[in-house]
């Protein structure tokens, strides 16, 4: 990542990285290229990937400030478009950063982030003036999880694969399930397209929905800081709604 920004970038930068305390000699990596334009931040612990970027972001000077992940390579001198477009049209607030996968399902794309199937504008990072992200008071902490394990279930005909590939980045581990409709995507059917894109280790089949959420609470809870982990359902309306009656969410206003 940092090589992919030094080699494709010549507007002036600094590189922030935080780290949350790797032992793969990450750390001792970031120490021996420190300097003036490459700055560490050896956090040591999981703070959230917002709060994470905040207290980065609360330090920066520079007129434009931008994320990315330590699994993408910047492409197409993309660092130097963003800054072109933001100087010449001021009216813009953030224009995403096309980026390529080094490691992934989407190692073999030119790179991600666009439109999706289902017309959902997918871009894991992003470049926006810094007084844009003052204004704004930076990113969201209110859901700030180290650890996000998600649950899917969803009806034939719709375009599920769309909605694994836009969580894809997002959940850390997917447990696929089959909801009560008589519409319902056959579990099996939503487990080779999700083993398709999020690779076999993280995802896990649970026929039945009330053990797909217990399999996902067990999940999230395994990385011993309850706080920061979370479950996310989704997939379809009847989804949700069965979730909600088999953990006792009562509905506003029943």
């Amino acid at each position: 990542c940092i090589e992919s920004i030094q080699a494709q970038t010549s507007t002036p930068t600094i590189v922030h990285v935080t780290d949350a305390g790797s032992t793969d000699g990450t750390q001792e990596y970031l120490a021996s290229i420190e300097s003036e334009t490459v700055r560490p931040w050896l956090v040591g612990k999981k703070l959230g990937q917002a709060k994470a970027l905040n207290e980065v972001f609360r330090t920066i000077e520079t007129p434009y400030v931008c994320w990315i992940s330590d699994d993408n390579e910047i492409v197409n001198r993309g660092l130097d478009t963003g800054v072109f477009i933001l100087d010449r049209w001021r009216e813009i607030g953030m224009v995403g950063l096309k980026v390529r996968d080094v490691q992934g399902p989407f190692v073999d794309a030119p790179y991600i982030g666009g439109v999706s199937t289902i017309g959902i504008l997918n871009v894991n990072q992003g470049m926006l003036p810094t007084r844009v992200l003052r204004e704004v008071d930076y990113f969201s902490e209110a859901f700030g999880f180290t650890h996000l394990v998600g649950v899917v279930a969803g009806l034939t005909g719709k375009d599920l694969r769309g909605v694994l590939e836009a969580f894809e980045p997002i959940f850390a581990e997917l447990v696929v399930t089959q909801n009560s409709s008589h519409r319902a995507m056959p579990v099996d059917d939503l487990a080779a397209l999700a083993v398709e894109i999020f690779d076999t280790e993280r995802v896990r089949v649970e026929p039945r929905l009330d053990d797909a959420l217990a399999a996902a609470i067990e999940l999230a809870e395994e990385e011993g800081e309850f706080t920061g982990a979370g479950v996310l359902v989704t997939g379809s309306v009847v989804t949700v709604g069965e979730a909600r009656l088999l953990l006792g969410v009562e509905t506003p206003g029943a």
